[in-house]
This record gives structure tokens, C-alpha cells and sequence, in this order.
């Protein structure tokens, strides 16, 4: 008896006790993570993430100067940073297979050179420095040690990180915990145990590359010069490959089934993830309808829709997301806001960008923010709960707008239409007019009037004409590329270019569409058209 009450003593004097060991064969590493944590999901474009977990736990902080309380879970972050010499040697090892499919070595592809660099670009919680950095070791591993304090900005409370790299044969893995700075002195033991428990283990022997069809990571096609049909052949193949990523090695308590249009990822509500599927749905069928002759003939990849458990569980999966066309996820979760909550908001705006973006990327790519914003804003508003899109009136956007025009401070259709990015950011009532404007085209009185009525569908049209002659003249002085792009990360960099050049030309593009997709309309024609839109503020 006194040896078992001896052993229970030590027991409990170990204080919080570590899970299992978290393994990666093909990285050569095993860490404990602590106990009760869950594993959380990478996003598919996250390759340089190789493992996220987040505490079962909130800890809160109180903003003294607003008195509001924010949440906030502690996070455990694996993040590969792999020498460029191997980086070099996977971008020429690539052969044709029997089949006649092209194989290419893929890396753990980070665009940041080492964890410093991915703190200065990637993290966003604002004014963070470093209090200490030294090295150690880890058993025989040599190790780069840092405490960072985030105190600047971060709007849900000062942070504390204790990050460990491991400097790896070939590859640095930083392990980055992060927590509020005032739940550290109780967490800080625990992590220093997890990261003292890192040992590297022998790798499996597919090393820090491995194998995959060149059709999933190669986008070796000119997209211009493709008919529908081959397009549609290629989305599909993109389609299947980022399901088959979004399943792979999910964790325990998540679900993967077939929904409708939707690969369905759940690690929720079963009954939510239905209703969330029949608004999704009804978006899409709606995007479908109402711009029926923008790109009939073009595939809409079928959207993987990620619901996570809670909020902690969505925010810790996008900490260091990046925007790739070839991510097709949507994630939500449940917040119990019905049909216009702020998850369903986010998932009908992705869902805009993902439809507008297969049925022409060139479009989507020189959508105004007027148009791009109004459209999401105006089905964010409409009641999904039928199963179909039920437009309701934004009350508040429409006081705020008949406030200006009865001060005769209204922005016209046409100023609207010609504002630039930096000129809507100036007030955020240019925002609400712009959704008004788009409201009003797409469900308002504008149907009375057949130079209204059209007006959109022409106005598409023509922005698809004028996009059309930027880039030609873009790819023209050597500005963008006109050569097929060879990996994903090439394609996003080129659309970057595009997008880039846009933003440049944006005004004439802005200038040139509305003369064009209002061609043959009188003074008067306008003066009928911009009365009708300001007589619904009267």
C-alpha cells in the first residue's frame, strides 16, 4: 500500500500529462502533443503545414479599454521548411509513366525561406517581436529556440509563442505553440515538455518528396486556346485530385460523404451540415439562372464544403492559408445564426468566387468592387431557409443611402460604376451604394425599364471585351506571360500578374466598359434609368 500511494504521488507530481506521440515517417520525426488537444485539418494549399492541433480549452481575455471578452484556444503548429537545394532537385526529377501520365517529385513547398520570414509575412495578429532566441538541443538534434510576444494589434488579446525549429537533415521543422500571454505561465510547462519530447525517427524512405500525376499538379495547357469541353475535362480532373486531398488523413471525429454537388467534410452537426448543403445548393442554382449566358458551356467544379466543429476549430484551420484558384474548399461551421449568419455570409461569398471563376476566370479575375461586393452582399441578405434564394430588403443599407440622397450627397449609377478601389475605401456608404445599385439592378424596379433590365447582362459582356484587350496587350510587352504555366504555384503567380495588371489599367477598364454596355443610350435614357434607382430611397 505505501509503495502505491508512493506511486500515485509521483504520478500526479508529473503534473499535465502528454498524449500519444504525433508521427511523420516521411518528414523523420515523432513529438508528443498535449493532452486533451485536438488534430485539426491542414488546408490542401497549406503544403508547407505538415500538422495544427488546438487545445479543448478557452482561455479568455478582456479588452479593458472596450471591456469586451475574446475567446481564444491555444494552438500547436508543425511547419516544414525544406532546403532549397532539395526543392531544386524535386523540380527536375519528373518522367513519363506507361500510361503516358506525367510523375513529378512534389515537395513541402514553403514560399518562406525559414521560420523568421514566415512570422514577418504571415502572421497576422499584429505588432509581435522577439523576447528570446537561443540555441540548444534537442537529444541530438539541434534546435533554434524563440519566446515572441504579440502586444501590438492583436485584436483578441496579447499572445505568447514558444516556438522550437529543428534543424533536420534537409529540412527545418519549426513547432510553434501560441497561446494568450496570460494563460502562458499555466501552459508553459506542458509545451516545454511536448517540445522536449521531439526525436527523429527513420524516415520511411519516400523522403521529403513524393510521387504524383503531373495532371494534378501541372497545368500544362493554355486555358485561352482550350474548348469548353477540353476545360471541362481538365476541371475535372483538378476536381477530383482536391477531393482526394481534402479526405486524406482526416482526423478522428471527422465524417467524408457525398452531398448533392458537394463533398461534404463534417465534423459537426449532422442536421446542420444538411441545411447547410440546401443553402449552398441554392446559391449555386441560382448563380446558374440568373447569369445563364455568361460561359453556358463552362464546368463549375463541384465545391468540397469543410464544416468544422466551432469557432476555434475554423480559425485555427485558416491561420496561414493562402488563395490558390485550384482550392476549391468552402468551410463553415455552425454558429447559430441562422440564414444570414456570418458563416453562411462566408460561404456564399466563396461560393460566388468559385462559380464566377469557372464559368470565366478572366471576368472574375477584373470584376469592380462595386459589382463583386454588391453581388455577394445581396445574396448574403436573402433568406436560404426554403431551399431557394428569398431576397430581402437591407434596411440599414437602405437608410444609410436614402440619408445621402436626401442631402443630395448621392453618388449617380455612373460615378458608382466608375469609382475606383481606393476612391470606395474612402467611405464606407460608397460600399452601400454600390450594393444598392446592384440590388436594384439584379431585384428591384429596374425590370420596368427594358434599358435596365439588360443592363447587367451587357455590362458583363462588354467588362468581358475590354479585360480581353488589357491582357492582350499585357502578354504583348512581355508584362505577363503568355506560356502555359507548368506547376500550380506558376499559375497563381501568373493570375497575380493579371490581377496586378488590372489594377493597374483599372480606370480605363471602369471608363471603357460602361461606355460600351451603355452604347446607343441617350441623355435622357440616363436621366430615366438613374431616377428610377434614386426614387426607390424617396
Amino acid at each position: 500500500m505505501p509503495r502505491l500511494s508512493l506511486a500515485l504521488l509521483a504520478f500526479a507530481l508529473l503534473g499535465p500529462l502528454a498524449r500519444a506521440d504525433h508521427k511523420d515517417a516521411r518528414l523523420g520525426y515523432q513529438i508528443q502533443t498535449p493532452k486533451n488537444w485536438s488534430e485539426v485539418p491542414t488546408s490542401v494549399e497549406e503544403r508547407w503545414v505538415v500538422a495544427k492541433c488546438t487545445s479543448d480549452k478557452s482561455y479568455f481575455w478582456t479588452d479593458k479599454s472596450t471591456g469586451w471578452t475574446n475567446e481564444h484556444k491555444p494552438d500547436m503548429t508543425t511547419i516544414a521548411f525544406v532546403a532549397e537545394a532539395v526543392k531544386e532537385r524535386a523540380k527536375v526529377e519528373q518522367r513519363e509513366k506507361k500510361d503516358g501520365t506525367k510523375e513529378v517529385l512534389i515537395v513541402y513547398d514553403s514560399p518562406y525561406k525559414d521560420y523568421e520570414d514566415y512570422m514577418k509575412r504571415r502572421y497576422s495578429g499584429g505588432g509581435w517581436f522577439v523576447d528570446k532566441k537561443e540555441e540548444s538541443k534537442a537529444g541530438d538534434v539541434p534546435v533554434t529556440c524563440f519566446e515572441i510576444k504579440v502586444e501590438k494589434l492583436s485584436y483578441d488579446g496579447p499572445k505568447h509563442i514558444l516556438t522550437w525549429v529543428y534543424h533536420l537533415q534537409d529540412v527545418d521543422l519549426a513547432v510553434q505553440f501560441e497561446c494568450l500571454e496570460s494563460a502562458w505561465p499555466k501552459l508553459q510547462a506542458d509545451m516545454k515538455r511536448c517540445l522536449k519530447s521531439f526525436k527523429g525517427i527513420e524516415r520511411s524512405g519516400e523522403g521529403l518528396v513524393q510521387a504524383s500525376t503531373g495532371e494534378s499538379n501541372f497545368v500544362a495547357f493554355d486555358w485561352d486556346k482550350l474548348t469548353p469541353d477540353e476545360r471541362t475535362a481538365h476541371k475535372k480532373k483538378i476536381e477530383k485530385l482536391a477531393q482526394e486531398r481534402a479526405q486524406k488523413d482526416l482526423p478522428d471525429g471527422w465524417s467524408a460523404k457525398q452531398m448533392g454537388r458537394f463533398l461534404v467534410l463534417n465534423h459537426g452537426d449532422d442536421k446542420f451540415a444538411k441545411k447547410m448543403v440546401e443553402r449552398s445548393e441554392a446559391v449555386l442554382k441560382w448563380l446558374d439562372t440568373t447569369f445563364d449566358f455568361l460561359g453556358d458551356k463552362e464546368y463549375v467544379r463541384a465545391p468540397v464544403l469543410r464544416i468544422c466543429k466551432d469557432s476555434a476549430e475554423y480559425n485555427a484551420f485558416f491561420k496561414s492559408s493562402d488563395w490558390s484558384w485550384n482550392n476549391i474548399e468552402v468551410v463553415t461551421y455552425d454558429d447559430n445564426g441562422g440564414s444570414t449568419s456570418y458563416s453562411i455570409k462566408n460561404v456564399i461569398s466563396r461560393l460566388v468566387d468559385i462559380w464566377f471563376q469557372d464559368r470565366d476566370r478572366d471576368l472574375a479575375l477584373g470584376m469592380p468592387m462595386w459589382l463583386r461586393n454588391g453581388l455577394s452582399d445581396l445574396m448574403e441578405q436573402a433568406n436560404l431557409d426554403k431551399g431557394k434564394l428569398e431576397f430581402r430588403t437591407n434596411y440599414w443599407i437602405k437608410d444609410d443611402v436614402r440619408e445621402v440622397v436626401r442631402d443630395g450627397k448621392a453618388l449617380s449609377p455612373r460615378q458608382i460604376m466608375t469609382m475606383d478601389a481606393e476612391s470606395f475605401w474612402k467611405e464606407w456608404v460608397n460600399f452601400q451604394q454600390g450594393d444598392a445599385l446592384v440590388a436594384f439592378l439584379v431585384t428591384g424596379p429596374a425590370g420596368k425599364s427594358k434599358l435596365s433590365k439588360e443592363f447587367l447582362p451587357n455590362y458583363m459582356k462588354a467588362l468581358k471585351g475590354v479585360l480581353a484587350e488589357v491582357k492582350a496587350e499585357d502578354e504583348k510587352n512581355g508584362t505577363l506571360s503568355n506560356k502555359p504555366p507548368s506547376t500550380e504555384e506558376e499559375e497563381d503567380a501568373q493570375l497575380k500578374n493579371q490581377r496586378d495588371g488590372i489594377k493597374k489599367n483599372q480606370k480605363r477598364i471602369l471608363d471603357q466598359t460602361l461606355e460600351r454596355a451603355s452604347a446607343g443610350w441617350s441623355g435622357d435614357d440616363w436621366k430615366k434609368f438613374e431616377d428610377l434607382y434614386l426614387k426607390t430611397f424617396g
